[in-house]
């Protein structure tokens, strides 16, 4: 309870400062993340658009964290979408695992399979660690 009331008040806070000075990308991620965590998926998936209207440089846009919440809200399509903008702007071997298992939930084995080998491949010639 103590930590969903920190939420909340983290969100009346972050609500009050967009009163002030809604051009700021970083107020509404922040917000999203917040109403992510509490599982208010709608007011999150606003936020992160929001943010991402918002941001100047596509290579700064948030399109991994949106797309994470339209994993958590079964809208593969959508998902899927977005870790594909994200990869072409910023790629990551996360955004390709995370692909992955859109793909994967909605039975699309090889398109799956060829992310995961793009994740390995990028975490190998990294440095990162083999998964």
């Amino acid at each position: 309870m103590y930590e969903t009331d920190k939420k909340e008040e983290g969100i009346k806070t972050l609500t009050k400062a967009l009163a002030y000075v809604n051009y700021k990308p970083s107020i509404f991620d922040e917000r999203a993340r917040m109403y992510s965590e509490m599982e208010n998926f709608d007011l999150a998936i606003n936020d992160f658009t929001q943010q991402i209207n918002l941001c100047n440089d596509k290579k700064h846009c948030d399109y991994r964290s949106r797309g994470l919440t339209y994993l958590r809200m079964n809208q593969q399509e959508k998902a899927i979408a977005d870790f594909s903008l994200q990869m072409k702007y910023s790629p990551e071997p996360f955004d390709y695992i995370s692909r992955a298992k859109a793909y994967k939930a909605l039975w699309k084995f090889k398109a799956a399979e060829a992310d995961i080998a793009k994740a390995r491949k990028m975490s190998t010639a990294t440095g990162l660690e083999d998964f």
